[in-house]
This record gives C-alpha cells, structure tokens and sequence, in this order.
C-alpha cells in the first residue's frame, strides 16, 4: 500500500540567482552588491547571506521599491 506524503516546509534558493529571475534586479553582480549593502529583507530580517531557506508565502522585500510573496509548490511524493 502506497501513500502521498507532503514535504518541503521550506526551499534552499540562491540569492544571486534568484534575483534576476524574479526581476528583483538586472544581473547576478547587482544581486551580490545587493546582498553585501544589507538592502535584501525576507519576513522583515535582514539578509546577508548567498544561499537561504525560504518558507512557503515568504515576502522578500528588496531596495525600496520592489517586494513580492513568494509561493511555492508542495511537493507530493508517493512512498510504498
């Protein structure tokens, strides 16, 4: 008998390439300048570091202007 069991409370990501692709900003090096003047917040704390764990409905806040929920997928595996 199988059964569905739901995981990823949180997600590994890497900032300097996650930016970018959420249009955050316009390159990696802009990311990495972004990283070290403090300007990147997730749920209000300051980030510092490269790569993090984000949960799911996260609010990444970056600069002044830019700040978006994150939602990710849970992932369904079926175990045996």
């Amino acid at each position: 008998m199988s059964r569905i069991v739901e995981t990823a409370d949180c997600w590994m990501i890497d900032l300097v390439d996650f930016l970018p692709r959420i249009e955050a900003c316009k390159s990696k090096s802009e990311a990495r300048r972004l990283l070290k003047q403090g300007a990147i917040e997730i749920n209000g704390v300051k980030v510092f570091d490269r790569e993090i764990n984000i949960e799911d409905q996260s609010i990444i806040h970056v600069g002044k202007l830019f700040w978006r929920k994150l939602i990710f997928p849970t992932l369904r595996l079926e175990v045996e």
